[in-house]
């Protein structure tokens, strides 16, 4: 959440250099705002329904290693996308335990 409120405030921070051409502040703002929504939505599930062992939510749960996995695949350069799909994974099985 952190860094989509930094990307919110300061979208020329990014590290991919073409996000910074053109209109690439608009995009990174709404890609920003995008991230934020998913994770309170995320936080929300987490803190509620998981905590209650609710079977639908660990279901939702998984969707978050899948995501940064699918990342990772679609831009191979990225590799903390792999490292955060990993650490999630790690997490998600620790829970499950």
């Amino acid at each position: 959440m952190l860094v989509s409120l930094r990307m919110l405030a300061f979208p020329s921070a990014l590290p991919e250099p073409w996000l910074r051409s053109g209109g690439g502040d608009v995009l990174v703002r709404a890609w920003a705002a995008t991230w934020l929504a998913l994770s309170a939505v995320l936080l929300v599930i987490l803190f509620v329904s998981f905590r209650r062992a609710e079977r639908w939510a660990r279901l939702v749960m998984v969707t978050v290693p899948a995501l940064w996995l699918v990342h990772f695949v679609l831009v191979p350069s990225t590799v903390y996308n792999l490292l955060l799909a990993l650490i999630t994974s790690c997490a998600l099985a620790a829970t499950l335990i």
